[in-house]
C-alpha cells in the first residue's frame, strides 16, 4: 500500500515513518509541502480566487521544526554517547 505525502497532514508526515521513509525523505516531502502552500497562499493573496480548502502553511512549518527538533536531539544524544 502506497501512501501519498499530500494525503497525510504535514504534522503526520514529521510524526511518523510512512513505509519506512527516512528523515531526509520526510524533509524533502515537508519542505515540498511548505513551499506549495506558500505559493498557494501567495497566489490568493494576489487575486487568485480561493480554492476552498485550508492552508497547511504553519502546519507545514511546525512540521519541519518538529522534525530537525527530533533530529538534533538524535545528534545529541549520540555525542553524549560517544563522550
Amino acid at each position: 500500500m502506497k501512501v501519498r505525502p499530500d494525503a497525510v497532514k504535514p504534522a503526520g508526515v514529521s510524526r511518523r515513518r510512512l513505509l519506512g521513509e527516512s528523515a531526509g525523505v520526510r524533509r524533502r516531502i515537508l519542505t515540498n509541502r511548505a513551499w506549495t502552500e506558500y505559493l498557494i497562499d501567495q497566489a490568493t493573496n494576489e487575486g487568485m480566487p480561493e480554492n476552498g480548502r485550508p492552508s497547511y502553511l504553519a502546519e507545514a512549518r511546525q512540521a519541519l521544526l518538529a522534525l530537525e527538533r527530533k533530529a538534533a536531539g538524535r545528534a545529541a544524544s549520540g555525542a553524549r554517547k560517544a563522550a
